[in-house]
Parts: structure tokens; sequence; C-alpha cells
């Protein structure tokens, strides 16, 4: 018994021991959430996140594909990179999005 528990604890000390997939200096993608909307005071960016209530941006969204105009006005959540830009808030280079379908949050007032 005491030999099970040994090899148990050994395995699973080495298991959390064991490298990560992901190098430590390469960051992880966050999640976003907010409403989409485009805009035109970037010029390294064609989109943003505004708040759902006060409609205030808080990121820009960098996105070099095509399809993104279906997400204008629409609630969602934005996952990707932090990207540097020269513009006024952070940006986030959109690698995945949904569409946020919950329903919308109570605004104050």
């Amino acid at each position: 018994m005491k030999s099970r528990a040994l090899a148990v604890l050994l395995i699973a000390s080495a298991a959390l021991s064991w490298p990560s997939r992901l190098p430590a200096d390469k960051p992880r993608d966050q999640t976003y959430p907010g409403v989409f909307a485009a805009v035109s005071n970037c010029a390294e960016a064609q989109y943003e996140l505004v708040t759902f209530c006060t409609r205030h941006p808080f990121l820009y969204v960098v996105f070099k594909g095509k399809g993104a105009k279906r997400l204008d006005g629409r609630r969602v959540f934005v996952q990707g990179p932090l990207v540097p830009t020269s513009c006024g808030l952070p940006a986030v280079e959109m690698k995945k999005v949904a569409i946020d379908d919950s329903p919308p949050p109570d605004c104050p007032g």
C-alpha cells in the first residue's frame, strides 16, 4: 500500500514539474467582452470594443480578415493577444470571436 502511494506521489510530482507546452515568453490570448463597433480615429485598428451601457470605447480591435462588418453593433467576446499601437487605447489582435446571445445586462439609471 505504501509503495502504491509513493508511486502515485512520484507520478504526480513529475507531472507538475513537466514543462508546459507554451513558452514562458509567449502570452496567452485573453478574452474581452464588449460591443463591436467600427472606428475611424485609429489608423492601426478598424474596430473597437465599447462598454454595453455607456458605449465608452475601451479596446481597439485589429482584424486583417473579412466579414467583421456583420459584427458591428453586436455584443461579442473577442479573443487574441494585445498588440502595440500608437493609438490612445490598447489593442487586441482578433484571433477568435463569438457573438454573445445572452440577455443584455441591466444598465444603471
